[in-house]
């Protein structure tokens, strides 16, 4: 578990008083996603832009595919972090905890891939 107290207990906590339950690497791993996807996106955003600006049909669709596929997956994590400290149903909120561990595992897999290029 990620929280220190039962998930009806989370759930009714007060958003302030939700931080303090989660246990301490939890925090650290979704900053370090945070980090990660805006990393993904400083690398990957620039070349995406400057695709879409350019006139003639030789553009890299597959680069601005998967910016719009960061960037569609960046909003969901972020939805699900603010899900996380928001809403105040048991079942929703340990669904988007599940989204956030995965999406920040995909995030740190994909900012070292392209650390390497």
């Amino acid at each position: 578990m990620i929280y220190k107290s039962t998930m009806d207990e989370f759930s009714s906590a007060s958003p302030s008083n939700r931080i303090m339950n989660f246990k301490w690497w939890f925090i650290l791993l979704v900053l370090i996603g945070i980090l990660a996807l805006i990393f993904v996106f400083n690398s990957q955003g620039d070349k995406a832009i400057q695709e879409l600006q350019r006139v003639n049909s030789s553009a890299d669709i597959l680069t601005v595919v998967m910016a719009g596929v960061f960037l569609l997956l960046g909003v969901i994590y972020i939805m699900s972090i603010v899900i996380i400290f928001f809403l105040k149903k048991p079942n929703r909120v340990e669904t988007a905890i599940d989204i956030v561990k995965t999406l920040t595992g995909f995030f740190i897999g994909v900012a070292t891939s392209f650390i390497e290029k």
